[in-house]
């Protein structure tokens, strides 16, 4: 019975051990960002708006983000699959609207989009007014 016993404790405590190390990564940490875009002075429902790192400001580990706006043109985005936020650091931001107001070129591709904008606690409501 005591061969039994401690049999049982040696394979089982490296296993216990083992399995507390098999944890992944943790989580990146998101800021909250939301805000509102406008286009001609009106806001700008229907789009998605895409948070793209920005890696010529250092932005290499940032995860892309994305989010719709509502009626009032006002947005909250989320990273996949972490949830809600953004992780901090430099972004170029596109807009697209499939169907409806068409934005011009330049807010949809993010090598041409004149939209940047840095995350970080704090600035958790931005304003993007888009002009022709």
């Amino acid at each position: 019975m005591k061969f039994i016993a401690r049999y049982m404790l040696m394979v089982l405590i490296p296993f216990g051990a083992s399995l507390s190390g098999c944890q992944g990564p943790a989580p990146p940490k998101l800021v909250p960002v939301g805000g509102q875009v406008k286009y001609k002075q009106r806001p700008l429902s229907g789009a998605t708006i895409c948070f793209i790192p920005d890696i010529t400001k250092g932005n290499r580990d940032g995860l892309q983000a994305t989010g719709q706006t509502a009626e009032d043109g006002s947005f909250t985005l989320q990273t996949y699959p972490h949830g809600d936020g953004v992780m901090a650091g430099f972004y170029k931001v596109t807009c697209t609207v499939f169907g409806g107001v068409a934005v011009p070129q330049k807010y949809r591709n993010a090598t041409q989009t004149p939209l940047a904008v840095e995350v970080k606690e704090g600035n958790d409501h931005l304003l993007f007014n888009l002009t022709d």
